[in-house]
Protein backbone atom coordinates (compact mmCIF):
# COMPACT_ATOMS: atom_id res chain seq x y z
CA UNK A 1 0.00 0.00 0.00
CA UNK A 2 1.32 3.43 -0.95
CA UNK A 3 0.45 6.30 1.37
CA UNK A 4 1.70 9.68 2.51
CA UNK A 5 5.45 9.40 3.03
CA UNK A 6 5.89 6.32 0.82
CA UNK A 7 9.07 6.39 -1.26
CA UNK A 8 10.61 4.47 -4.11
CA UNK A 9 10.06 3.31 -7.66
CA UNK A 10 6.40 2.41 -7.07
CA UNK A 11 5.79 5.98 -5.90
CA UNK A 12 7.44 7.30 -9.08
CA UNK A 13 5.26 5.05 -11.21
CA UNK A 14 2.17 6.35 -9.45
CA UNK A 15 3.25 9.96 -9.94
CA UNK A 16 3.86 9.32 -13.66
CA UNK A 17 0.41 7.72 -13.99
CA UNK A 18 -1.30 10.65 -12.27
CA UNK A 19 0.56 13.13 -14.47
CA UNK A 20 -0.38 11.20 -17.62
CA UNK A 21 -4.05 10.75 -16.71
CA UNK A 22 -4.75 14.01 -14.85
CA UNK A 23 -2.02 16.32 -16.16
CA UNK A 24 -1.35 17.44 -12.59
CA UNK A 25 2.30 18.34 -13.05
CA UNK A 26 3.47 16.40 -10.02
CA UNK A 27 7.21 16.27 -9.50
CA UNK A 28 8.25 12.67 -10.17
CA UNK A 29 10.54 12.38 -7.17
CA UNK A 30 9.40 9.04 -5.79
CA UNK A 31 8.01 10.58 -2.61
CA UNK A 32 4.27 10.53 -1.94
CA UNK A 33 3.48 13.82 -0.22
CA UNK A 34 0.44 16.03 0.40
CA UNK A 35 0.03 17.12 -3.24
CA UNK A 36 0.19 13.52 -4.47
CA UNK A 37 -2.35 12.47 -1.83
CA UNK A 38 -4.74 15.25 -2.88
CA UNK A 39 -4.49 14.16 -6.52
CA UNK A 40 -4.98 10.50 -5.56
CA UNK A 41 -8.14 11.38 -3.62
CA UNK A 42 -9.50 13.34 -6.58
CA UNK A 43 -8.78 10.41 -8.89
CA UNK A 44 -10.36 7.92 -6.46
CA UNK A 45 -13.57 9.99 -6.23
CA UNK A 46 -13.74 10.30 -10.03
CA UNK A 47 -13.40 6.52 -10.36
CA UNK A 48 -16.00 5.46 -7.79
CA UNK A 49 -13.54 4.52 -5.05
CA UNK A 50 -13.33 5.54 -1.41
CA UNK A 51 -11.24 8.73 -1.44
CA UNK A 52 -8.84 7.80 1.36
CA UNK A 53 -5.60 8.71 -0.41
CA UNK A 54 -4.23 5.18 0.01
CA UNK A 55 -3.15 3.07 -2.92
CA UNK A 56 -4.43 -0.27 -1.72
CA UNK A 57 -5.61 -3.30 -3.73
CA UNK A 58 -8.80 -1.77 -5.17
CA UNK A 59 -7.17 1.50 -6.20
CA UNK A 60 -4.14 -0.30 -7.61
CA UNK A 61 -6.35 -2.65 -9.66
CA UNK A 62 -8.27 0.29 -11.14
CA UNK A 63 -5.04 2.17 -11.89
CA UNK A 64 -3.58 -0.89 -13.59
CA UNK A 65 -6.74 -1.33 -15.68
CA UNK A 66 -6.64 2.31 -16.81
CA UNK A 67 -2.89 2.30 -17.46
CA UNK A 68 -3.18 -0.35 -20.16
Amino acid sequence: TLKNGSRGEAAKELQRFLNDKLAMGLVVDGIIGPKSIAVIKTWQRANGLVADGLIGPLTKAKINAKAQ
